[in-house]
């Protein structure tokens, strides 16, 4: 019965996974409450799950997005794709956190579902400000100096959810003919332009916010590619 109930399911392996994992839990509990006599899941096999490259933008396209976008979204747009910021920390940035004398900005806080709450993994962390993104900070400047959130929506209130700024994106794409992909893309595409640029990785960790750099190359980075001029120089 599991196991029909596991191939009945029309999902990605990593839902079926989280599926299961939460009737795992329940069937556990049945079998030390000894309402069963083993746990029936542990004879199903899980899917495999296989992990795909992340999808990400080119610093060419990245140029062609930027240089396409208008008013507010071109300073989001250039302050994500050189800073990896989460689109939930982005949206709950204040100019209070924003250091321009030393560069940096502070991340303590993300906006979920409307909700303030800490970053992910209750990790408050500083980010250095690549000069691209400082640019694209003191354009905005102009336009929200006078209020609390760095990045507004379009009723001057800051965002309860970054879906707008999701909708704005794939909106860009289509119009500059590129990829139509998600906001969460400028974050996998900085990890990946830094990594291509042999930029620390244990730096990059920090900057993100991650754990491990093994999260940031299994989850956020895309396919490298290698400076083959530089390489052809070197070798021929």
């Amino acid at each position: 019965m599991v196991m029909q109930w596991q191939n009945s399911l029309e999902f990605a392996p990593k839902t079926i996974l989280n599926y299961r994992s939460v009737l795992n839990m329940i069937l556990d509990m049945a079998y030390n409450d000894e309402i069963i006599e083993r746990n029936p899941l542990t004879a199903v096999k899980p899917p495999k799950v296989i992990e795909s490259l992340s999808d990400i933008y080119d610093l060419d396209e990245i140029n062609i997005l930027v240089d396409t976008a208008k008013g507010q979204f071109k300073n989001v747009l250039e302050f994500n794709f050189f800073s990896g910021m989460r689109p939930s920390e982005l949206i709950a940035l204040k100019w209070t956190k924003v250091n321009f004398d030393n560069h940096f900005a502070k991340i303590d806080e993300r906006i979920r579902d409307g909700e303030i709450a800490l970053p992910k993994g209750g990790k408050i962390r500083i980010i250095d400000l690549l000069p691209r993104a400082e640019k694209a900070l003191k354009r905005q400047l102009e336009l929200t100096a006078h209020k609390e959130y760095v990045f507004v929506s379009q009723y001057g209130n800051r965002y309860n959810t970054p879906d707008s700024l999701n909708d704005q994106f794939k909106k860009l794409c289509k119009k500059c003919g590129l990829r139509e992909g998600i906001f969460y893309d400028t974050k996998d595409s900085f990890c990946t332009l830094m990594l291509e640029n042999n930029m620390n990785e244990t730096w990059l960790t920090q900057q993100i916010g991650h754990e491990t750099i093994s999260v940031t190359r299994k989850h956020y980075v895309g396919k490298i590619k290698p400076d083959f001029t530089q390489l052809n120089t070197k070798i021929s």
